[in-house]
């Protein structure tokens, strides 16, 4: 996914720059709409919900780049952000297994935020050194 929104962000910036030429050199700016787009690959667009014709008038007279470009940025967003999410959600379960486990190995109660404070320490010193490894 993360190559998919890079490669839309690329043909984004791509169209702008093929636009930009022939304004260059021809001296007119060719503009490429999203709807231009839709009846290449789709055909003309039936709309027929009252309601919404309004909204998709308005996003199929979009710039096709600025489309591109925003799609793009919001699948990385998306990517990212479940990655961040299901990061913390390991760490939030392993946190709470090992709270259970030293319930069950009898380490009091007032011991336990030393002993996940440590080993958050170690967990942090481990990612560390394995970024210097590999970089």
């Amino acid at each position: 996914m993360i190559t998919f929104g890079i490669c839309l962000i690329y043909y984004g910036i791509a169209l702008i720059l093929y636009q930009m030429h022939g304004w260059l050199t021809a001296g007119n700016w060719t503009p490429f709409p999203v709807r231009r787009a839709w009846e290449g690959f789709f055909g003309s667009p039936s709309l027929s919900t009252p309601v919404l014709d309004a909204l998709i008038e308005w996003l199929l007279a979009w710039p096709l780049s600025l489309a591109l470009l925003t799609s793009g940025g919001c699948v990385l967003g998306l990517v990212f952000a479940f990655k961040r999410t299901m990061q913390w959600r390991r760490d939030h379960m392993r946190r709470n297994w090992v709270m259970k486990q030293c319930g069950i190995a009898g380490y009091k109660p007032w011991a336990m935020p030393k002993i996940m404070q440590d080993l958050d320490d170690r967990m942090r010193a481990e990612k560390v050194s394995q970024g210097k490894e590999s970089g």
